[in-house]
């Protein structure tokens, strides 16, 4: 935590600067939930992303 100009934050670091070529996966887990109808833009999306 850091405190700058009366507000608090949380400090972040660099937890890959000790390899020489990091790789790095970003794995999303959950259930996804339709907000609105359908659009030709998100149906195109959906296309692609199979």
């Amino acid at each position: 935590m850091v405190l700058q100009d009366g507000q608090t934050f949380n400090q972040m670091e660099d937890l890959l600067a000790d390899f020489e070529g990091p790789s790095i996966m970003d794995c999303k887990m959950g259930s996804r939930r339709q907000m609105g109808p359908v659009t030709p833009t998100s149906r195109r999306r959906r296309h692609w992303s199979r």
